[in-house]
């Protein structure tokens, strides 16, 4: 159902405002751009994966090929370790699930903040390997499943000072 002057709705908002002596600049096209979105944590890897792609000679290629399969390593390393300091700190394997899967919120900072930063001094540096970021929720869910932190930082020193 319509109500009132039905012609407005062809109408842009200059001609609507400023009546019809107006002159009215068209509208601008814009170009189309690829839609190809990548998650955060992923971006790294794409960026790498386009280098690649429009690398020229073997040298490129060889050189990009390694830095994404030194990524790929990295990636793997932070999950296996953060997954080993799990399963050393926790009581049975429902409890290394929770901790792997679920996302707690943080409410034991005591005991995450000792925790955290004797993974980044020991582990993974925190401030270089941006991968490990993605997996501080695993220390948090130990903190929040009263894990206490001497039981986690003595996992940290057996996975990470081997």
């Amino acid at each position: 159902m319509l109500y009132g002057d039905v012609s407005m709705g062809d109408m842009t908002l200059a001609e609507f405002q400023a009546g019809k002596s107006t002159v009215v600049k068209p509208q601008r096209v814009l170009p189309s751009v690829p839609y190809d979105a990548v998650s955060s944590p992923d971006v790294k890897l794409s960026i790498l994966y386009r280098k690649l792609a429009k690398a020229t000679t073997t040298g490129e290629k060889l050189k990009y090929q390694s830095l994404i399969k030194q990524e790929e390593q990295l990636r793997s390393l932070v999950q296996s370790t953060v997954k080993n300091i799990a399963t050393l700190a926790a009581d049975g394997a429902d409890q290394v699930s929770r901790i792997l899967t679920s996302r707690h919120s943080l409410y034991s900072f005591d005991c995450y903040e000792p925790v955290m930063h004797h993974f980044s001094a020991n582990c993974f540096p925190l401030h270089k390997v941006e991968h490990a970021l993605r997996h501080l929720y695993a220390l948090v869910n130990m903190c929040e499943e009263k894990i206490s932190p001497a039981t986690i930082l003595s996992a940290i020193d057996k996975v990470c000072l081997q």
